[in-house]
Formats: structure tokens, sequence, C-alpha cells
């Protein structure tokens, strides 16, 4: 997710909270075990990542004397994103991997 474009801690949920929705959609039961090993488990894994980082988030807001922009929270958060990253890329690799040539 790019948060350079200005999303709210509320936006920010609500994209999370797409994403989920959608990831409840996949017929795990029916993917092949290629595709749950190469895609499924890296976006599952992508959005507990996201999910984590908007726990941290609303964490620091409950708090007073918490900065989201810097610090150990935006640390945390900085890390969640760059490995969701990480593994979306992998799951999109995994993907690819499977399309006939």
């Amino acid at each position: 997710m790019d948060l350079s474009i200005g999303l709210s801690y509320d936006e920010y949920g609500d994209r999370v909270g797409d994403a989920r929705v959608a990831y409840d959609q996949l017929p795990v039961n029916d993917l092949a075990r290629t595709c749950l090993k190469k895609v499924a488990v890296n976006l599952e894994s992508a959005l507990q990542k996201y999910i984590d980082v908007f726990n941290v988030w609303g964490d620091c807001i409950e708090d007073y004397y918490c900065d989201f922009s810097e610090g150990k929270p935006n640390d945390k958060a900085q890390t969640g994103w760059y490995k969701a990253g990480n593994l979306i890329e992998d799951a999109s690799a995994g993907l690819e991997s499977m399309l006939p040539k």
C-alpha cells in the first residue's frame, strides 16, 4: 500500500478491510497445492502484515504521547509495509510462474 497519497487511518483501515473481504472469498479448498504455496500463503502473510500495521497505528492514536511519524511505531509500520510489499511481489511472481508459456 502506498501511503504517499495521503491515506488517513480510517481510509487505511477501509482498504485493509476490503483486502480482507477479498481474501476471505478465495476458494482456498479448490486451489491447487502449487497455487497455495506460491500465491495464497504469500497473500495471507502480506495481509497480516497490513493488519499488524493498522493495529500499531491504532495503538499510537490511542496513546497521547505517541508520534506515528517517527520512532518505534513508524519503524514497525515501515518494516511491516516493506515486508508486505515483498510478499505481494513474491505472490505475483508465483502466479506468473504458473501461467502457460
